[in-house]
């Protein structure tokens, strides 16, 4: 065949092609179930059957492409397992490393073999401001919201909700941060892989911590229970407007309770102290 004449066809062909091939990319990956993230609502519901809020959010919707964390922007990816190590990594056991860092028995029920997956994945919800929701499913309480009047007559947390996270509380509060830190050297290179197999851009785990870090820091401390404003027949809303500025996940960390929340940062300091954070 006449080079001229090949030439000329492949000219034409190649562009719709190319297209062709793009739109069916788009097509596949768009085409997806969505990943489903916490959005809380606009207040506080106390309802004995369950509870919405935007001081938290028991409730798990579909969420807007936009609000999203960066990761989940990316490709979905197989959870690493300890046998998908690369050949370079030492052959360790994670489960059990990460499983002696606490001196509460109640801790080995959440290390499982997708640990380092949620533990990223709970980090970066956080980072981002959202309530952990999809990272730590086990925090979603049985026990229904409920508001007190106290003795100035204004409506506040009442004990009995804050009581709802005293036992993970108690579990973060037991990890050994000596423990915590010596493991956390070992298993490194585990997390950066994890990463970068969950699709994260730039992958550091440090900097990933150190977001994380700074919205519970930020997180402002009482030393009284802060009044509720009641909006509706079962929604509340913070009487202070600047806490009603805070983000999702502050304003669940304000759920726990002062005595809670000052445990948790507290904890939370000294380990990433230790770790060299």
């Amino acid at each position: 065949m006449d080079s001229f004449l090949v030439k000329k066809i492949l000219i034409g062909a190649l562009p719709p092609v190319i297209a062709a091939s793009v739109g069916v990319y788009f097509a596949f990956f768009n085409g997806k179930d969505k990943v489903e993230e916490a959005v809380p609502s606009t207040g506080i519901v106390q309802n004995s059957q369950h509870e919405t809020s935007n001081i938290s959010s028991d409730k798990v919707v579909e969420t807007p492409e936009a609000s999203k964390t960066a990761f989940e922007q990316a490709a979905p990816v197989e959870e690493i397992k300890k046998q998908d190590t690369p050949e370079t990594q030492p052959k360790i056991d994670l489960v059990a490393e990460i499983s002696g860092i606490c001196d509460s028995p109640e801790w080995a029920h959440y290390v499982t073999a997708d640990f380092l997956y949620n533990f990223i994945l709970f980090l970066d919800e956080v980072s981002n401001g959202f309530v952990p929701a999809k990272s730590c499913i086990n925090l979603r309480s049985e026990e229904p919201f409920l508001a007190e009047k106290n003795g100035a007559g204004d409506w506040c947390l009442s004990k009995a909700t804050t009581q709802r996270y005293d036992r993970f509380v108690e579990i973060f509060c037991a990890i050994n941060p000596q423990k915590a830190a010596a493991v956390y050297k070992t298993i490194s290179p585990f997390l950066q892989t994890q990463m970068q197999e969950m699709g994260y851009p730039n992958a550091d785990f440090g900097n990933l911590v150190a977001e994380a870090l700074a919205i519970l820091r930020a997180t402002p401390d009482f030393a009284e229970p802060q009044p509720l404003v009641k909006m509706d027949k079962n929604i509340f809303h913070w009487k202070n407007p600047e806490l009603e500025k805070l983000t999702p996940v502050q304003k669940f960390l304000l759920r726990l309770g002062n005595e809670n929340l000052a445990k948790v940062k507290k904890h939370a300091d000294t380990m990433a102290k230790e770790a060299g954070f």
